[in-house]
């Protein structure tokens, strides 16, 4: 039945190789985007857990 369905795309060879670039294009941007992050951010997320005391989002206020 699914090979009914694909068999009249045209150009159905170059999906693929799209979807490997736009993976790897995204994976590129993460990776980027993790080594251009502050230290300083990095240090504030990593304390998140152990912050009991602080209230972080106060609904209704």
């Amino acid at each position: 039945m699914f090979k009914n369905i694909l068999s009249g795309v045209e150009n159905l060879e170059v999906l693929p190789i799209f979807v490997l670039l736009m993976f790897f294009t995204f994976f590129t941007l993460i990776v980027v985007r993790t080594f251009m992050l502050r230290k300083e951010d990095v240090n504030n997320a990593a304390n998140i857990p152990l912050n009991d005391n602080k209230v972080i989002n106060q609904r209704g206020k």
